[in-house]
Parts: structure tokens; C-alpha cells; sequence
């Protein structure tokens, strides 16, 4: 050094700190990237949530077999949604076409929640109501909302204004959060299944989680694009999600008896919907899957029995079947060996 001139020590000095810098700069950001790859693989296992309110012991024996099938694997979470006070004794259902998809009412009392409690313990049932969620998303209260009837069991009836029936995702949303609460944890896994109390599966419930988990961000039923005018629920969404979501004049619409979530989906949506992103359940999930570049999938229609409408044995709505005869299809498809998805089954 002693024989360079100034100019060339100080090209030499520079030289040599550009080179520290590049390779801490290399090292900063080799670190930087393992610890985000570290960060998105430090999820854990998957959960199932059964959504239900005044579940039927029908239903009641469907969610204990779906615990003894997927868990450990799976923590099952029963999501109990209140309308009204489950200390209500004389309360029966909510009335025919709101409640029970079906040509009857069912004659058996629902299950309450104290019963709920001393079945599955305080730790697996989770109580959300229209008003946790509208804490968890105060701006929900300017969007349309239903009005369900409800019937007593001496025949009174009284209506009930709610959001979680239409809004499902800030229900599950919320759901979570409170059942984060209870265990004193974060909820730390990697995918989240939904699944609605009335839906039968005549085969294995892990084996149905298992084709299907992490094949997608969201996994749904019948999922498909179609003209925003023709989905007659758009107003049932907030002018933040008309703006972000709707492209090309499309909205996609999906069925939700059951659903996944990734992670990654769960929380870009819970991020949006705290923004003020909003809509029905029914076409807004899968129009912000699709819009945002997640990956969607459809359950296989070979998963699901006759979807023919009405007649068939996986249906939305209003159908001919009483429940006596959905209670022996789906015998019988058990005694055929047969694995496949069937609603509505309340019994």
C-alpha cells in the first residue's frame, strides 16, 4: 500500500468496501429469504369447521363421526351461529324454507347449546353472533341483510335480522377469531375447512379432506364466471368490492356446502374484508380468488350424487324428498359401498 499513490489507495479502499457491502447485502438477503420461506412453511396442520345453529341429533352424530375420522390430523371446531338466546326452551326452528330445505319441518327438538357443551366440551364449540361480527366489521351495518323468520314451539313467530346468513366469510372470519380466544392461542394452520351441518358424506371424511387439501386456495363447488348482471345478489356487496372485484363486468359464483381455504387465500381475504372489501358469500369468495391470481377448484361432480334439480340427491334447494327417504338413500348408498356427498340431511 505504502507504494500507491492517493488516487489509486482510495479506488483500492472504495473497491474494497463495495465488496464487504455486496457480500453482506448477499448474506442480508439470503437470510432475509430463508426467514420468509421459514415464516410460510411455519403453518401446522389444518382445521374443520362445522358451521351449524339448533343442530338435529341426526346432525349431532355426523359431526362425531367427522372427529373420530379426521383428527388428530384435523382440529374439529364446531362453529354454533346464535340468532337468539339458546336459553330460549320453547324456541323450535326457523321456519320451513329457511332453515330446513325441505317439504317438512322437522318434528324433532334441536339440539341446544348447553347440550352442545356437555357433548364436545367448551374448547371445540364456538358461540358467534350477528353482533361479534358486526364489531369485527362495523361498516357491514349500511349492506343488506336477511330477515329470518323464526317459530316457537307453540307455533308464535318472530323475525330476526341478520348478516352471518349471507355474509359467511366475516362469520367464519369472526368465528376464528373467538376461537382463538378460547384456546388463548393464535390459530397457526395451513388450510381451513368449512363444512355446513346439513351435508352428508357416505364415505371416509379424511380421505375426502385428504384429495383434496392444498391442491388449491379455494375449493368449492360448481365455481364459474358469469355476467354481473345476471347475479341478482351484487347489490349484497360493499362499493369497495365492486370496484376491486368486478372485472370485465364478471362476477364468479360458487356453491359452499363445503370449502377450503389456504392460508395464504385465508389471510388476503381477512385482509381485505377489514378494508371494507364485502359480498355475498356465494359469488364474493370466489370473485376475489379469481381476481386476485389464487388458485380455485371445483369439487369433482364424481364426489357428489344426482345433482338433478329437485329430483336429485345433492340439491340447493327447495326439493321433493322428505327426510325419511334422504335418511335411507343414504343408507343405502353406504350399503353399495358408495362414496359420495348428499344434501340436504338434517333428519
Amino acid at each position: 500500500f505504502f507504494f500507491l499513490s492517493g488516487s489509486q489507495m482510495g479506488r483500492m479502499l472504495l473497491s474494497l468496501l463495495l465488496a464487504v457491502a455486496s457480500r453482506g447485502a448477499a448474506t442480508f438477503t439470503a437470510r432475509s429469504q430463508g426467514a420468509l420461506e421459514a415464516e410460510a412453511g411455519s403453518c401446522k396442520g389444518e382445521a374443520v369447521m362445522i358451521r351449524t345453529y339448533l343442530p338435529t341429533r341426526a346432525m349431532i352424530q355426523r359431526f362425531q363421526r367427522i372427529i373420530k375420522e379426521v383428527e388428530p390430523e384435523r382440529q374439529v371446531i364446531i362453529s354454533y351461529g346464535t340468532l337468539q338466546d339458546p336459553k330460549d326452551a320453547n324456541l323450535l326452528s326457523v321456519s320451513e324454507g329457511l332453515r330446513y330445505n325441505s317439504t317438512e319441518i322437522i318434528k324433532e327438538k334441536p339440539v341446544f347449546l348447553d347440550t352442545l357443551y356437555k357433548i364436545f366440551g367448551k374448547e371445540r364449540v364456538v358461540v358467534t353472533d350477528d353482533d361479534m361480527m358486526l364489531t369485527e366489521f362495523p361498516d357491514m351495518r349500511s349492506l343488506p341483510s336477511y330477515f329470518t323468520l323464526m317459530k316457537r314451539a307453540d307455533g308464535t313467530e318472530f323475525g330476526i335480522q341478520t348478516w352471518a346468513r349471507g355474509y359467511h366469510d366475516e362469520y367464519i372470519y369472526t368465528a376464528m377469531r373467538e376461537y382463538e380466544r378460547v384456546k388463548g392461542e393464535k390459530w397457526n394452520g395451513c388450510g381451513l375447512w368449512v363444512w355446513e351441518d346439513d351435508l352428508e358424506y357416505t364415505g371416509n371424511f379424511k380421505q375426502l379432506f385428504d384429495k383434496y387439501s392444498g391442491t388449491a386456495d379455494l375449493i368449492s363447488e360448481q365455481a364459474h364466471p358469469l355476467p354481473k348482471e345476471k347475479e341478482h345478489r351484487l347489490r349484497w356487496s360493499s362499493q369497495k368490492f365492486r370496484d376491486e372485484c368486478v372485472v370485465d363486468d364478471k362476477v364468479h359464483r360458487h356453491r359452499e356446502h363445503l370449502t377450503y381455504q389456504s392460508r395464504r387465500f385465508l389471510d388476503a381475504w381477512g385482509n381485505a374484508m377489514k378494508k371494507g372489501i364485502h359480498a355475498h358469500s356465494e359469488f364474493g369468495t370466489a370473485t376475489f380468488c379469481a381476481v386476485k391470481g389464487f388458485k380455485q377448484r371445483n369439487v369433482d361432480l364424481d364426489d357428489m350424487d344426482d345433482r338433478t334439480p329437485r329430483k336429485g340427491w345433492f340439491v340447493t334447494t327447495r326439493h321433493l324428498h322428505t327426510q325419511e327417504e334422504m335418511k335411507a338413500h343414504v343408507e343405502q348408498m353406504r350399503k353399495q359401498g358408495k362414496a359420495v356427498l348428499i344434501h340436504p340431511c338434517k333428519y
